[in-house]
């Protein structure tokens, strides 16, 4: 009688696992082939609006997995184009978007990443900055509403918002 390996529980686990990873969150290349609904041309840019809300880290790998990165505003006049884009489409006016700058805890400057650039201009929204406790990384995000939107200050770690890719 010939005998049967067995495949080791430890190894069947881990099987399953990396099965259930693929059925229910998937994978980056799924990912970008679903997503190219999201994909829009503004003054010969593209960026991806993603329309979940997620932690500021989720926001840098989902750009990361199209080859894109956070929003930065690091040109003049960006801000305005994609705060009247957002608001012309009506569909996220009402939304917080992360971008890409933060200030590192016991730091004064907010830097746009992965550049480093200093954020040196602010269109802050209404009673913002607000965030006094210098202790922790703080990141800028942004709020399109026209009445009170601008930039806003907030503990990178505890929020979840929306977010836009833009190619490096």
């Amino acid at each position: 009688m010939r005998k049967i390996k067995m495949i080791p529980k430890s190894l069947l686990l881990l099987f399953v696992a990396f099965l259930v990873h693929q059925v229910v969150i998937g994978s980056p290349v799924e990912e970008q082939s679903k997503d190219l609904r999201n994909f829009v041309d503004i003054n010969g840019t593209t960026y991806f609006f993603d329309g979940s809300n997620e932690h500021s880290w989720i926001a840098v790998r989902n750009c990361g997995f199209k080859n894109m990165t956070v929003i930065s505003f690091e040109e003049p006049g960006k801000w305005e184009l994609i705060r009247s884009w957002i608001l012309d489409q009506g569909t996220y006016n009402y939304s917080h978007f992360w971008t890409s700058a933060v200030k590192a805890a016991n730091t004064d400057t907010y830097n746009w990443q992965p550049s480093g650039a200093e954020v040196t201009e602010f269109d802050w929204s209404y009673r913002k900055p607000s965030i006094t406790d210098n202790s922790v990384d703080l990141c800028l995000a942004f709020y399109p509403d026209p009445i009170l939107g601008g930039h806003e200050d907030v503990y990178c770690t505890e929020y979840l918002m929306k977010y836009i890719c833009e190619y490096p």
